[in-house]
């Protein structure tokens, strides 16, 4: 495979609180007021990984969220991210994000995740402790216009 993709982009969260789903909601805003007219928003609880994967290889832009258990993703996250790494998927472009309540952990190993993907990573970082107030969900949709302008260019 020549690993291409078509314009657009894929949220996908892990949120035990409501927190990560938040961000979630707050990223796709800033996808869309950035013109992105592909967006796919998945909760990794509630989406068999084949959906997710399929989206995963379809889009140029991912955007992954999870709060944090026990110091590090969320389990489902964690599946998930993990099989990206099997399926040695590359040429994508991503940004992160996470919640936490006594320690962090998730956005730590998002962030390690991209280390060893070789994807292009895209900034701000964004990190919560419980939920997000509105600076935060500021900071969400600014990564989200963020990650449109480096799929479109």
């Amino acid at each position: 495979s020549r690993y291409e993709a078509e314009p657009g982009v894929m949220v996908a969260y892990a949120s035990m609180y409501g927190s990560t789903r938040k961000m979630a909601e707050a990223v796709c805003r800033g996808l869309t007021l950035g013109g992105v007219r592909n967006i796919r928003l998945h909760d990794v609880s509630r989406v068999h990984l084949s959906y997710l994967v399929r989206d995963a290889w379809r889009f140029q832009g991912l955007a992954l969220g999870s709060c944090t258990y026990e110091m590090g993703l969320f389990p489902a996250m964690k599946t998930f991210v993990e099989l990206l790494q099997e399926k040695k998927l590359m040429n994508r472009t991503l940004g992160i994000f996470g919640s936490f309540g006594w320690t962090g952990g998730s956005v730590k190993d998002l962030k390690s995740f991209v280390d060893k993907s070789g994807w292009s990573l895209v900034e701000p970082l964004v990190e919560v402790k419980c939920s997000p107030d509105g600076k935060e969900l500021e900071q969400c949709i600014q990564l989200g216009a963020n990650l449109a302008r480096a799929v479109s260019a």
